[in-house]
Protein backbone atom coordinates (compact mmCIF):
# COMPACT_ATOMS: atom_id res chain seq x y z
CA UNK A 1 0.00 0.00 0.00
CA UNK A 2 1.49 3.30 -1.18
CA UNK A 3 0.42 6.82 0.44
CA UNK A 4 0.71 10.09 -1.11
CA UNK A 5 0.45 13.84 -0.36
CA UNK A 6 0.22 16.19 -2.49
CA UNK A 7 0.45 19.54 -1.82
CA UNK A 8 -2.17 22.06 -2.58
CA UNK A 9 -0.37 25.38 -1.37
CA UNK A 10 2.66 26.46 0.77
CA UNK A 11 6.33 25.11 -0.63
CA UNK A 12 7.82 23.16 2.43
CA UNK A 13 6.15 20.16 3.72
CA UNK A 14 7.91 19.14 6.91
CA UNK A 15 8.18 16.00 9.34
CA UNK A 16 5.65 13.13 9.69
CA UNK A 17 6.09 12.10 13.34
CA UNK A 18 3.59 9.46 13.58
CA UNK A 19 1.51 7.68 11.17
CA UNK A 20 -0.88 4.98 12.54
CA UNK A 21 -2.44 1.71 11.95
CA UNK A 22 -6.37 1.59 12.49
CA UNK A 23 -8.04 -1.37 14.66
CA UNK A 24 -10.29 -2.49 12.55
CA UNK A 25 -13.36 -4.78 14.07
CA UNK A 26 -13.74 -8.40 12.79
CA UNK A 27 -17.01 -9.09 10.20
CA UNK A 28 -19.36 -11.11 13.11
CA UNK A 29 -21.62 -13.64 12.00
CA UNK A 30 -25.47 -13.45 14.13
CA UNK A 31 -24.82 -15.34 16.98
CA UNK A 32 -26.48 -18.59 17.66
CA UNK A 33 -25.41 -21.05 21.12
CA UNK A 34 -22.12 -19.42 23.23
CA UNK A 35 -19.37 -21.48 22.13
CA UNK A 36 -15.71 -22.36 23.89
CA UNK A 37 -12.43 -20.19 24.21
CA UNK A 38 -10.25 -23.59 22.83
CA UNK A 39 -9.40 -23.73 18.83
CA UNK A 40 -9.99 -27.10 18.76
CA UNK A 41 -8.11 -27.41 15.08
CA UNK A 42 -5.46 -25.88 15.99
CA UNK A 43 -1.75 -27.87 15.64
CA UNK A 44 -0.92 -27.39 19.24
CA UNK A 45 -3.90 -29.43 20.37
CA UNK A 46 -3.68 -32.44 17.72
CA UNK A 47 -5.64 -30.81 14.54
CA UNK A 48 -4.00 -31.44 11.64
CA UNK A 49 -4.51 -30.92 7.65
CA UNK A 50 -5.32 -34.15 6.54
CA UNK A 51 -5.50 -33.89 2.44
CA UNK A 52 -2.76 -32.48 0.06
CA UNK A 53 -4.05 -29.11 -1.29
CA UNK A 54 -1.84 -27.42 -3.87
CA UNK A 55 1.11 -25.29 -2.81
CA UNK A 56 2.30 -21.80 -4.76
CA UNK A 57 4.89 -23.14 -6.94
CA UNK A 58 5.70 -25.93 -4.79
CA UNK A 59 7.13 -23.29 -2.29
CA UNK A 60 7.01 -25.58 1.51
CA UNK A 61 6.90 -21.48 3.03
CA UNK A 62 3.05 -21.55 1.88
CA UNK A 63 2.17 -24.92 3.38
CA UNK A 64 -1.35 -25.27 4.67
CA UNK A 65 -0.14 -26.50 7.82
CA UNK A 66 0.20 -22.92 8.43
CA UNK A 67 -3.41 -22.67 8.52
CA UNK A 68 -3.71 -24.24 11.97
CA UNK A 69 -0.07 -22.44 13.43
CA UNK A 70 -1.79 -19.71 15.08
CA UNK A 71 0.70 -17.35 13.79
CA UNK A 72 -0.23 -14.39 11.33
CA UNK A 73 2.44 -12.67 9.36
CA UNK A 74 2.80 -9.21 10.93
CA UNK A 75 4.22 -5.84 10.30
CA UNK A 76 7.60 -6.81 11.70
CA UNK A 77 7.61 -9.37 9.46
CA UNK A 78 7.27 -12.42 11.90
CA UNK A 79 4.63 -15.32 11.74
CA UNK A 80 3.86 -17.62 8.86
CA UNK A 81 3.19 -16.72 5.31
CA UNK A 82 -0.44 -18.19 5.36
CA UNK A 83 -1.98 -21.06 2.72
CA UNK A 84 -1.15 -20.42 -0.92
CA UNK A 85 -2.69 -22.72 -3.71
CA UNK A 86 -0.98 -22.91 -6.87
CA UNK A 87 -3.57 -22.33 -9.51
CA UNK A 88 -7.34 -21.07 -9.00
CA UNK A 89 -10.29 -22.95 -10.29
CA UNK A 90 -13.89 -21.56 -9.72
CA UNK A 91 -14.68 -24.99 -11.25
CA UNK A 92 -13.10 -27.62 -9.94
CA UNK A 93 -12.26 -25.35 -6.48
CA UNK A 94 -9.37 -25.76 -4.10
CA UNK A 95 -10.15 -27.47 -0.77
CA UNK A 96 -8.52 -27.76 2.88
CA UNK A 97 -9.82 -30.18 4.88
CA UNK A 98 -9.13 -30.56 8.57
CA UNK A 99 -9.04 -33.01 11.07
CA UNK A 100 -9.46 -32.73 14.93
CA UNK A 101 -7.12 -34.93 17.55
CA UNK A 102 -7.68 -38.82 17.17
CA UNK A 103 -10.21 -38.49 14.55
CA UNK A 104 -12.31 -37.38 17.81
CA UNK A 105 -16.01 -36.03 16.90
CA UNK A 106 -17.03 -32.82 18.18
CA UNK A 107 -19.78 -30.32 18.16
CA UNK A 108 -18.98 -27.27 16.68
CA UNK A 109 -20.55 -23.72 16.49
CA UNK A 110 -18.12 -21.17 15.32
CA UNK A 111 -14.88 -21.06 12.92
CA UNK A 112 -12.72 -17.67 12.73
CA UNK A 113 -11.15 -16.81 9.53
CA UNK A 114 -8.12 -14.15 8.76
CA UNK A 115 -7.54 -13.71 4.79
CA UNK A 116 -3.93 -12.46 5.47
CA UNK A 117 -1.31 -14.18 3.62
CA UNK A 118 1.93 -13.05 2.43
CA UNK A 119 1.05 -12.79 -1.44
CA UNK A 120 -1.18 -9.90 -3.01
CA UNK A 121 -4.34 -9.09 -1.85
CA UNK A 122 -6.51 -9.83 -5.09
CA UNK A 123 -5.57 -13.06 -4.24
CA UNK A 124 -6.93 -13.51 -0.47
CA UNK A 125 -9.96 -15.94 -0.26
CA UNK A 126 -13.57 -14.02 -0.27
CA UNK A 127 -16.29 -16.79 -1.24
CA UNK A 128 -16.09 -20.29 1.48
CA UNK A 129 -18.38 -22.79 1.83
CA UNK A 130 -17.79 -24.72 5.15
CA UNK A 131 -18.71 -28.63 4.72
CA UNK A 132 -18.65 -31.47 7.60
CA UNK A 133 -18.58 -34.94 7.36
CA UNK A 134 -18.71 -37.32 10.71
CA UNK A 135 -17.47 -40.48 8.78
CA UNK A 136 -14.09 -39.86 6.64
CA UNK A 137 -12.09 -37.87 4.98
CA UNK A 138 -13.33 -38.73 1.72
CA UNK A 139 -16.68 -37.66 3.08
CA UNK A 140 -19.70 -37.59 2.62
CA UNK A 141 -19.93 -33.83 3.55
CA UNK A 142 -22.56 -31.59 4.07
CA UNK A 143 -22.72 -27.83 3.65
CA UNK A 144 -23.12 -25.88 6.73
CA UNK A 145 -22.56 -22.29 6.23
CA UNK A 146 -21.29 -20.24 3.10
CA UNK A 147 -18.88 -17.84 4.31
CA UNK A 148 -17.65 -14.27 2.64
CA UNK A 149 -14.58 -12.79 4.09
CA UNK A 150 -13.57 -8.58 3.69
CA UNK A 151 -10.51 -8.30 2.46
CA UNK A 152 -9.35 -7.04 5.40
CA UNK A 153 -6.27 -8.72 7.88
CA UNK A 154 -8.38 -9.30 10.32
CA UNK A 155 -9.65 -12.23 12.10
CA UNK A 156 -13.40 -12.23 11.29
CA UNK A 157 -15.76 -14.77 13.06
CA UNK A 158 -18.46 -16.77 12.15
CA UNK A 159 -21.21 -18.74 13.76
CA UNK A 160 -23.83 -20.95 12.73
CA UNK A 161 -26.44 -23.87 14.71
CA UNK A 162 -24.15 -26.55 16.05
CA UNK A 163 -23.02 -29.25 14.02
CA UNK A 164 -21.32 -33.17 14.46
CA UNK A 165 -18.18 -33.05 12.42
CA UNK A 166 -15.03 -35.43 12.66
CA UNK A 167 -13.42 -33.18 9.46
CA UNK A 168 -13.98 -29.78 8.52
CA UNK A 169 -13.88 -29.22 4.63
CA UNK A 170 -12.95 -25.53 3.33
CA UNK A 171 -14.24 -24.98 -0.55
CA UNK A 172 -12.74 -21.60 -1.81
CA UNK A 173 -15.06 -20.63 -4.40
CA UNK A 174 -13.60 -17.19 -4.99
CA UNK A 175 -11.18 -14.10 -4.30
CA UNK A 176 -10.80 -10.77 -4.77
CA UNK A 177 -9.85 -10.99 -8.19
CA UNK A 178 -6.70 -13.03 -9.02
CA UNK A 179 -6.94 -15.97 -11.46
CA UNK A 180 -3.64 -17.46 -10.36
CA UNK A 181 -4.26 -18.43 -6.96
CA UNK A 182 -6.32 -18.45 -3.71
CA UNK A 183 -4.57 -17.93 -0.84
CA UNK A 184 -5.55 -17.90 3.76
CA UNK A 185 -3.76 -17.22 6.67
CA UNK A 186 -5.42 -18.71 9.49
CA UNK A 187 -8.65 -21.11 10.55
CA UNK A 188 -9.69 -21.78 14.25
CA UNK A 189 -12.58 -23.80 14.94
CA UNK A 190 -14.65 -23.95 18.30
CA UNK A 191 -17.03 -26.35 20.40
CA UNK A 192 -20.63 -25.25 20.60
CA UNK A 193 -21.36 -25.09 24.60
CA UNK A 194 -24.34 -27.16 26.09
CA UNK A 195 -26.88 -24.41 27.52
CA UNK A 196 -29.13 -26.84 28.77
CA UNK A 197 -27.00 -26.68 32.52
CA UNK A 198 -27.03 -23.88 34.68
CA UNK A 199 -23.18 -23.01 33.92
CA UNK A 200 -24.05 -23.71 30.21
CA UNK A 201 -26.82 -20.99 30.47
CA UNK A 202 -24.73 -18.13 32.11
CA UNK A 203 -21.75 -18.65 29.84
CA UNK A 204 -25.00 -18.16 27.24
CA UNK A 205 -25.99 -14.73 28.57
CA UNK A 206 -22.08 -13.36 29.05
CA UNK A 207 -21.80 -14.00 25.33
CA UNK A 208 -24.88 -12.00 24.57
CA UNK A 209 -23.74 -9.27 26.28
CA UNK A 210 -19.87 -9.57 25.15
CA UNK A 211 -21.93 -9.55 21.06
CA UNK A 212 -24.11 -6.34 22.35
CA UNK A 213 -20.78 -4.52 24.00
CA UNK A 214 -19.13 -5.27 20.39
CA UNK A 215 -21.75 -4.03 18.53
CA UNK A 216 -21.91 -1.09 20.52
CA UNK A 217 -17.94 -0.95 19.87
CA UNK A 218 -18.57 -1.21 15.94
CA UNK A 219 -21.23 1.69 16.09
CA UNK A 220 -18.90 3.97 17.83
CA UNK A 221 -15.89 3.25 15.67
CA UNK A 222 -18.56 4.17 12.18
CA UNK A 223 -19.71 7.20 14.05
CA UNK A 224 -16.60 8.95 12.33
CA UNK A 225 -14.17 11.44 13.38
CA UNK A 226 -15.73 12.44 16.00
CA UNK A 227 -14.44 9.72 17.94
CA UNK A 228 -10.62 9.52 16.54
CA UNK A 229 -8.23 10.18 19.21
CA UNK A 230 -6.06 13.43 18.76
CA UNK A 231 -3.39 14.81 19.58
CA UNK A 232 0.30 13.41 21.46
CA UNK A 233 -0.78 10.17 23.78
CA UNK A 234 -4.07 8.94 22.24
CA UNK A 235 -2.90 5.59 21.12
CA UNK A 236 -5.32 4.27 23.57
CA UNK A 237 -8.20 5.25 21.49
CA UNK A 238 -9.45 3.78 17.94
CA UNK A 239 -5.91 3.59 16.26
CA UNK A 240 -3.05 1.80 17.69
CA UNK A 241 0.67 3.40 18.45
CA UNK A 242 2.10 1.98 15.52
CA UNK A 243 3.98 4.39 13.23
CA UNK A 244 3.33 2.44 9.98
CA UNK A 245 5.57 5.24 7.81
CA UNK A 246 8.51 5.49 10.48
CA UNK A 247 12.15 4.22 8.96
CA UNK A 248 12.13 2.14 12.58
CA UNK A 249 8.93 0.50 11.00
CA UNK A 250 10.07 -0.24 7.46
CA UNK A 251 8.49 3.11 6.22
CA UNK A 252 10.09 4.32 2.98
CA UNK A 253 10.20 7.16 0.49
CA UNK A 254 8.89 5.41 -2.89
CA UNK A 255 8.72 8.53 -4.38
CA UNK A 256 9.06 12.40 -4.89
CA UNK A 257 8.33 15.21 -7.06
CA UNK A 258 11.51 17.44 -5.95
CA UNK A 259 14.05 18.08 -3.62
CA UNK A 260 14.58 21.32 -2.97
CA UNK A 261 18.45 23.23 -4.35
CA UNK A 262 20.16 25.25 -2.09
CA UNK A 263 22.66 26.60 -4.00
CA UNK A 264 20.57 26.95 -7.95
CA UNK A 265 22.30 24.60 -10.75
CA UNK A 266 24.05 22.40 -7.55
CA UNK A 267 21.34 19.79 -7.75
CA UNK A 268 18.94 18.85 -4.75
CA UNK A 269 19.93 19.38 -0.76
CA UNK A 270 20.36 15.83 0.55
CA UNK A 271 19.32 17.55 4.12
CA UNK A 272 16.08 18.09 2.52
CA UNK A 273 15.19 14.52 1.01
CA UNK A 274 11.87 13.00 1.62
CA UNK A 275 13.15 10.54 4.05
CA UNK A 276 13.37 13.45 6.82
CA UNK A 277 9.59 13.19 6.66
CA UNK A 278 9.67 9.79 8.62
CA UNK A 279 12.99 9.67 10.55
CA UNK A 280 11.22 10.61 13.86
CA UNK A 281 12.52 14.18 14.27
CA UNK A 282 11.46 17.97 13.53
CA UNK A 283 13.72 20.63 13.16
CA UNK A 284 15.00 22.42 16.28
CA UNK A 285 17.92 24.56 16.77
CA UNK A 286 19.18 22.98 20.05
CA UNK A 287 19.52 19.27 18.53
CA UNK A 288 23.04 18.71 17.68
CA UNK A 289 21.74 16.54 14.67
CA UNK A 290 18.35 18.09 13.60
CA UNK A 291 16.18 17.28 10.92
CA UNK A 292 15.22 19.58 8.34
CA UNK A 293 12.29 18.37 7.14
CA UNK A 294 11.32 18.03 3.48
CA UNK A 295 11.13 21.15 1.25
CA UNK A 296 10.17 20.87 -2.66
CA UNK A 297 12.34 22.88 -5.35
CA UNK A 298 9.69 25.79 -6.55
CA UNK A 299 5.93 25.44 -5.78
CA UNK A 300 3.01 24.44 -8.30
CA UNK A 301 -0.14 23.51 -6.84
CA UNK A 302 -1.03 19.92 -6.89
CA UNK A 303 2.29 19.47 -8.37
CA UNK A 304 4.29 18.60 -5.46
CA UNK A 305 3.85 15.23 -3.74
CA UNK A 306 5.91 12.52 -1.69
CA UNK A 307 4.44 9.03 -1.71
CA UNK A 308 5.52 6.54 1.45
CA UNK A 309 5.38 2.59 1.25
CA UNK A 310 4.98 0.26 4.18
CA UNK A 311 7.38 -2.77 5.16
CA UNK A 312 7.68 -5.24 2.21
CA UNK A 313 5.15 -3.11 0.30
CA UNK A 314 2.27 -4.86 2.45
CA UNK A 315 -1.39 -3.33 2.15
CA UNK A 316 -2.64 -1.90 5.84
CA UNK A 317 -5.58 -0.67 7.24
CA UNK A 318 -5.09 2.92 7.97
CA UNK A 319 -7.20 5.20 10.17
CA UNK A 320 -4.74 7.94 11.95
CA UNK A 321 -2.12 10.99 10.60
CA UNK A 322 -0.60 13.27 12.32
CA UNK A 323 1.72 15.73 10.59
CA UNK A 324 3.80 18.56 11.86
CA UNK A 325 3.96 20.90 8.90
CA UNK A 326 7.67 22.43 10.66
CA UNK A 327 10.84 22.37 8.28
CA UNK A 328 13.96 24.73 8.19
CA UNK A 329 12.68 27.21 5.47
CA UNK A 330 10.54 30.32 6.01
CA UNK A 331 7.19 29.54 7.76
CA UNK A 332 5.28 30.81 4.49
CA UNK A 333 7.07 27.71 2.82
CA UNK A 334 5.63 25.52 5.14
CA UNK A 335 2.71 23.16 3.58
CA UNK A 336 -1.01 24.48 4.22
CA UNK A 337 -3.26 22.36 2.13
CA UNK A 338 -2.51 18.50 1.61
CA UNK A 339 -4.14 15.99 -0.28
CA UNK A 340 -3.71 12.65 1.47
CA UNK A 341 -4.28 9.75 -0.94
CA UNK A 342 -3.92 6.22 -1.38
CA UNK A 343 -2.88 3.11 -3.83
CA UNK A 344 -2.73 -0.49 -3.57
CA UNK A 345 -0.64 -0.57 -6.81
CA UNK A 346 3.00 -0.54 -7.02
CA UNK A 347 4.54 2.71 -7.68
CA UNK A 348 6.87 2.71 -10.87
CA UNK A 349 6.81 6.20 -12.70
CA UNK A 350 4.69 9.19 -12.95
CA UNK A 351 2.11 7.49 -15.09
CA UNK A 352 1.19 5.33 -11.69
CA UNK A 353 0.09 8.35 -10.01
CA UNK A 354 -3.25 7.95 -11.40
CA UNK A 355 -4.24 4.94 -9.38
CA UNK A 356 -4.20 7.28 -6.50
CA UNK A 357 -7.33 8.34 -4.94
CA UNK A 358 -8.21 11.08 -2.33
CA UNK A 359 -9.33 9.88 1.19
CA UNK A 360 -9.00 13.25 3.16
CA UNK A 361 -7.81 16.79 2.54
CA UNK A 362 -5.54 18.61 5.36
CA UNK A 363 -5.73 22.31 6.17
CA UNK A 364 -2.56 22.87 8.37
CA UNK A 365 -1.85 25.85 10.78
CA UNK A 366 1.44 27.40 10.91
CA UNK A 367 1.72 26.33 14.02
CA UNK A 368 5.55 24.10 15.05
CA UNK A 369 3.56 21.30 16.42
CA UNK A 370 2.03 17.70 15.72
Amino acid sequence: MHLKWTRRSAAAFAALPIFTLALTESATAQRSLPTDTVNVAAASRGGRIVNQPTLLDNQKEYGAENLIDEKILGADGKGSFGWVSNRFDPINMEEVVIGFKDNALKTIGRVVLNPSSYVARERWAKDIALEVSTEGIDGPYQTVAELTLKQTPDRQEFKFLPVAARFVKLRFRTNYGSDRAVALGEVEIYEAIDTSDGVGATIGRLEATINELEKWRQSQMEAGPILTPVGAGAANGLTSNVNLAAKTSGGKIVGVSSVFESERGQGPDATYNADKLIDGKTWRQDDQQPSNGWSSNGFAPGQQWVILGFKDDRPQPVGRIVINPMSYQPRDRWARRIEVQVSNQAYKNEDDLKAFRTIKTLNLKTDPIN
